[in-house]
């Protein structure tokens, strides 16, 4: 945990499970998702938008190109120009949907999803090695501590537009 605790605006110390949670976004932003997207541009030369827009694409499978506007948090116009990038690539299609001639939907390709799963695959094998060799956690109850972790993400929406402002 982080020795010097952030002050709030109002100078006011954080509580200890307010620092825990700060130092956990900030950890998890700097240990994992950075170390992910940086993994992704280091040996495949992907733009964080680009590794992003493929792990979606895995897990959804395929989906409207506005549907997955809106989980990259990009704009339409970007979105477009992210697929230009991905199809000339080779790792994603798109094509008109059946239902609604309106709609483009979008996919992976074999190629793309491979890379993805490549690089996925020599991540967690790197991280389950730092896990299994912690001289200060036991790896099942650290195991157990993501399972948990995991668990409690995979329904918690938080929707920042109603966190309140901050008084000055």
């Amino acid at each position: 945990m982080n020795s010097q605790i952030p002050k709030l605006p109002s100078g006011v110390a954080h509580t200890k499970q307010e620092s825990l949670i700060l130092d956990f976004l900030f950890l998890s932003e700097e240990k994992l998702a950075s170390t992910f997207t940086e993994y992704f541009k280091e040996n495949y030369g992907w733009t964080v938008a680009q590794t992003r827009a493929m792990c979606y694409l895995k897990l959804e499978g395929y989906m409207p190109i506005s549907q997955l506007a809106e989980k990259v948090n990009s704009s339409r116009q970007h979105m477009t120009y992210l697929m230009d990038s991905l199809v000339e690539k080779g790792l994603a299609v798109r094509s008109n949907d059946p239902n609604n001639r309106r709609n483009v939907i979008v996919e992976g390709t074999e190629k793309g999803l491979q890379m993805l799963d490549t690089g996925e695959r020599r991540l967690i094998s790197h991280m389950l090695h730092g896990i299994y060799n912690n001289q200060k956690l036991e790896p099942n109850e650290l195991m157990d501590a993501i399972d948990k972790v995991c668990t409690f993400l995979t329904d918690f929406n938080i929707n920042v537009k109603r966190i309140p402002e901050i008084e000055r």
